[in-house]
Formats: C-alpha cells, sequence, structure tokens
C-alpha cells in the first residue's frame, strides 16, 4: 500500500486519498471537524472584527500602533494560557502543573500588588475613567479570549497523539 496516499479517518481506519479527497482533508481535523471549521471561520471573522476596532479607535488619537500591538499580546498571553489550559498528555500535565504553581507564586504576591496600583492610575485619571485605557483593556481582554478559545478548541478536538498517527500511517 502506497502511504503517502493515504489518510486517516477514524483511528485505526485508513482511507484512499484519491478516492476521497475531501474526507481525507477532514479527517486530519479530529473527530469533529464541522466543529473545528466553524470555530476558525468564526475566529478569522472575529480577528478581523477585533483589528477593525483597533484601527478605528486608534485614528482620532493616533495610536493605531499602540492598539494593534495590545492585541497582539493579548493574543500571545491567551495562546500561552491556551497552551497551559489544554495539556495534551501525562508528560506535559506534570510540566504544566510546576509551571503554573510558580507563575501563581509569582503573580498572586508581588504582580498583583503592582498591578493595582498601575490600573488605578492608568485606568482612572482624578477618579473619572480614560475611556482610551478602558478600550485598550477591551482590546486587550478579546484578543485574548479569541486565542485562548482557537488554541482550545486545537488542542482537544484536532489533536491526535502523534504515537497513534505514525502506528495508523506505517502499519501494512
Amino acid at each position: 500500500m502506497n502511504h503517502l496516499f493515504m489518510f486517516w479517518n477514524i483511528p485505526g481506519e485508513i482511507m484512499n486519498a484519491q478516492r476521497l479527497p475531501l474526507a481525507g482533508l477532514l479527517s486530519g481535523l479530529g473527530s469533529h471537524p464541522s466543529l473545528v471549521i466553524s470555530a476558525m471561520i468564526g475566529a478569522i471573522g472575529c480577528a478581523a472584527a477585533i483589528i477593525w476596532i483597533a484601527i478605528l479607535l486608534g485614528r482620532k488619537d493616533d495610536t493605531v500602533p499602540v492598539n494593534l500591538l495590545l492585541c497582539i499580546l493579548g493574543g500571545l498571553t491567551g495562546w500561552i494560557v491556551g497552551i497551559l489550559a489544554t495539556p495534551l498528555d501525562s508528560n506535559e500535565t506534570a510540566h504544566f502543573l510546576t509551571l503554573g504553581q510558580a507563575v501563581s507564586a509569582f503573580a498572586s504576591g508581588y504582580l498583583v500588588s503592582k498591578l493595582d496600583r498601575f490600573f488605578e492610575k492608568t485606568l482612572y485619571a482624578n477618579e473619572t475613567p480614560n475611556a482610551s485605557a478602558w478600550n485598550r483593556v477591551g482590546l486587550f481582554a478579546v484578543s485574548f479570549l479569541l486565542i485562548l478559545i482557537v488554541v482550545f478548541l486545537n488542542r482537544t478536538y484536532v489533536h491526535t497523539p502523534v504515537k497513534q498517527t505514525a502506528e495508523v500511517l506505517f502499519q501494512d
């Protein structure tokens, strides 16, 4: 059997990609391809909307680069948290648990005390909410949540353990 033209649909089954190319492509998206495809389409739409809003909010005071940078920072933070929230195997679970304990010890003490003062000075000017700062917090938050959801869905529904994939692809 020529394994270059084979894809897997259900763990343990191999189908011929020449007969069913779309099924072969969809099988690489895990057991819920419609969920993954619709989530990715929604994520692309949301990302476009976030970028558009960041540009729109930054036009009036020339802060488009700052807004886009905060969106990128929010997305990267969401990516890290998404990976930490969805370990793929027991090795990652143990490693992420140790890492999480170290980060939470740092965040619960030093970081929270410093962020509190920073947010008070940044988000409120003379006891009045600073609208552009709150807009940036919103851009960061929606970017964070969008990427967190995308990473979570991909790691939960698309991931096939490497060992299982190799066994299916190389059996004769």
